[in-house]
Parts: structure tokens; sequence; C-alpha cells
């Protein structure tokens, strides 16, 4: 078996680390993730579930700890307006590929209006200068800005970019998507985008991970989360 390469194959909790009865840790997918870690694959995971299940207290975390600023930006951006994460991120372990690459980006939707103007005043020193993001769509800026930086191999964490996109575009993968598993990056994704094709959904309902293969069935109950893992293949401008 080839060794991994890809920038985080696993997240566990850090040496010392107990379950607490505080929040992050009264979250049932927080809990699950500290007691049994989460493997990462080459390519795409997705994070699917109800409001208020801990999707994007997982992948805020799991950004931090791999070195990303918590509003967004790529391991070198240094934005800060208010704290508002968790400390979960410094209860984590990210358990890194064999010469895995440490450059990745965070797109948390909920911010990148702030991060545009951040890019805006600290405009690039080298090379093309940065697209206008706050003179284009909401849409068109997110799949600008994910074409613009996700090109190189490293670690790529979303939350919750579908809040931006159109109907096709949430059934299509964007260009700077599906060469993930082929140049060993990986990416963590909370939202809706799970109309990509060829999915894998590992089913998170009431603590425990159920897995099943691309026709599996969404388990019953409320409050459930459901983990999606794919290796991406590309679908052009047709949709789904």
């Amino acid at each position: 078996m080839p060794f991994a390469t890809h920038p985080v194959r696993r997240v566990a909790a850090a040496e010392g680390i107990r379950l607490s009865g505080q929040w992050p840790h009264t979250i049932p997918a927080v809990r699950q993730l500290l007691t049994d870690g989460l493997d990462l694959d080459p390519g795409v995971t997705f994070l699917v579930g109800e409001n208020g299940t801990g999707k994007s207290t997982l992948v805020e975390a799991i950004a931090v700890a791999f070195g990303m600023s918590p509003e967004g930006g790529s391991t070198g951006a240094r934005l800060t307006t208010r704290v508002t994460e968790s400390s979960l991120a410094d209860e984590l372990l990210l358990t890194r590929g064999i010469g895995g690459k440490r450059a990745g980006f965070f797109l948390r939707a909920e911010t990148m209006h702030g991060f545009y103007s951040y890019l805006e005043r600290n405009p690039k020193t080298s090379g093309p200068p940065e697209p206008v993001f706050h003179e284009m769509s909401h849409g068109e800026s997110f799949l600008s800005l994910i074409n613009n930086r996700f090109v190189r191999e490293g670690f790529y964490c979303l939350d919750e970019p579908e809040s931006a996109l159109s109907f096709a575009s949430t059934c299509c993968e964007p260009p700077g998507m599906h060469k993930c598993p082929k140049r060993g990056s990986a990416a963590l994704i909370q939202g809706v985008l799970h109309t990509w094709r060829y999915a894998r959904p590992q089913s998170v309902c009431g603590g425990r991970v159920r897995r099943g293969g691309s026709g599996a069935r969404e388990p019953s109950g409320a409050m459930c989360s459901k983990i999606w893992s794919t290796r991406l293949r590309t679908c052009g401008s047709s949709t789904v």
C-alpha cells in the first residue's frame, strides 16, 4: 500500500485531552471526533447536517489547527476582526501525510466580504494582481477565488460555499476542485454541494458512524449529520 502523501490524513484529539461537559465538547460530532478521530482521504470530504450539529465548528477548528485564520484566507493570512471561534483547534492533533504540503486556504462564507477588503489593504507584492472581488457578484467572487487560489497542492477548507452559488454551480465541480486527488491535495467542505457526482457517504447519526456506498440512504432520525467522502471527477459545464 502506498504511503499517504496528502496534507492531512487524520484528525484526532491531542495527547492529554479529556472530554468535558463544556461547549464545544457537548456537541455530539465534536465528542465523536475527540473520541474516535476522523480519517481524511485524498480528494474531498463533505460535512452535511442540520443547523447546530457542529459542522462549522469542526471545519473552523481543523482549519485553524492547520495554521489558517479562523476568519478565512491562506496559511499566511492574519485577518482578525472579532474572536468568536471555539478553543477546539488547540485540542486537535493533525497527522500529515509523508511530504504533505503545508499550503492551504479557508473559505468561510460569512467572512469573505471582510477578507476581500483585507486583500485590498494588503496587495500582493509579486506576480499578477488579485482580482477585484468586491466588483464581482457574490457567486462570481467565490468561483473566481476558488479557481484563483485552489491551484497548488495543499489543504482546502470551505464553510458554506454554496451560499453564493446558483443551482447549476452547486451541481458542477469548480475547475479548481476536481484536480485535488490528482495533485495530492485534500479538501474539507461544510455545505450542500453533495450534488457533485461520485460521492460515497459515511453517515454519522447519534454519535456513531455508518458507512455506505454511493447508493446508501440517509439514516432515519432527527439531527443526523452525514460525512460525504469522494474523489471528484470533473463534469465540465454540464449539470447533474
